[in-house]
C-alpha cells in the first residue's frame, strides 16, 4: 500500500491530504473561536465526537481511494502482461543473436504503434546496460524517460509487483518483463510504461463522493 501512496500523482496527494487534515484545522479553528466562550461539557463533547468521527470518514475515503487505484492498476496490467511477455521474448531472442546490432528501438517503436495505451518503452541486455538503452516515446518526453530508464537498470522492478510513475503529471502503470535466451537465462529487461490517468480520475471521483456523503452525514447529525 506504502508503494501506492509514494506513487499517486500530487493532485491525489493533495486530497487525500484535504481529506485527513480537513477535520483536524475545522477542530482547531473552532477551538480558537470558542477559547473564551462558556460553552457546556456537552457541546465540547459533541465538537469533539464530530471531528473525530470526521477524521474517520476521512481515513475510509483515502483507503477506499487506496483500494480503487490498486484494482485499476491490476486490472490494466493483467491486460497487458501477455503483449509485453511477447514482446520481452522477441526482443529476447533477437539480443542473443545479435546482441550488439539487436533493433531494440525498432520492436519497441512497433510495439507502441500497435498498443495505443502504451506511452513509452525501454529495453537493455544484461551484458551492455546503459550503452544498449532503447527508449521509444514521444519526443518531449525522451529525456525524462530516458533518466527515468536508467535509474532502472540498476534495481529492475519486479515483474511480480505493481510499479507506478508520473509522466505529465499523470498516473503510468510500469509492466516489466525479463528477457531471456533459448535456454532460459535472462538477458536483459524490458518495461513498459501504460497509461493510468483514469484510475486515479475515477479514484478521485469515489473519494470526492464519499467525503461529501460523510460530511453531509456529520452536518445533519450536528443539527440534530
Amino acid at each position: 500500500m506504502l508503494d501506492l501512496l509514494f506513487g499517486l500523482p500530487v493532485r491525489v496527494w493533495g486530497l487525500l491530504a484535504l481529506v485527513v487534515l480537513a477535520p483536524a484545522v475545522v477542530g482547531l479553528v473552532w477551538g480558537l473561536l470558542t477559547r473564551h466562550r462558556a460553552i457546556g461539557i456537552a457541546a465540547r463533547l459533541a465538537r469533539r465526537a464530530v471531528v473525530v468521527m470526521a477524521f474517520g470518514c476521512g481515513v475510509l475515503a483515502t483507503v477506499a481511494t487506496v483500494a480503487l487505484v490498486r484494482t485499476g492498476l491490476q486490472e490494466i496490467q493483467r491486460r497487458h502482461v501477455p503483449a509485453v511477455v511477447e514482446l520481452a521474448t522477441r526482443l529476447g531472442s533477437g539480443h542473443q543473436r545479435s546482441p550488439r546490432d539487436m533493433a531494440f528501438d525498432r520492436e519497441l517503436a512497433l510495439f507502441r504503434a500497435v498498443q495505443p495505451d502504451a506511452r513509452a518503452a525501454v529495453a537493455w541486455g544484461s551484458p551492455c546496460l546503459a550503452r544498449c538503452l532503447a527508449v521509444a516515446t514521444d519526443p518531449g518526453e525522451r529525456a525524462r524517460v530516458r533518466a527515468w530508464a536508467l535509474g532502472q537498470i540498476a534495481h529492475p522492478p519486479d515483474p511480480r509487483g505493481l510499479h507506478m510513475m508520473t509522466l505529465g503529471g499523470e498516473l503510468q502503470l510500469v509492466v516489466p518483463a525479463v528477457l531471456r535466451d533459448s535456454t532460459g537465462l535472462p538477458t536483459g529487461h524490458v518495461l513498459v510504461v501504460m497509461r493510468a490517468g483514469w484510475v486515479a480520475s475515477r479514484a478521485l471521483q469515489t473519494a470526492t463522493l464519499l467525503l461529501a456523503f460523510a460530511y453531509a452525514l456529520l452536518a445533519g447529525d450536528r443539527e440534530q
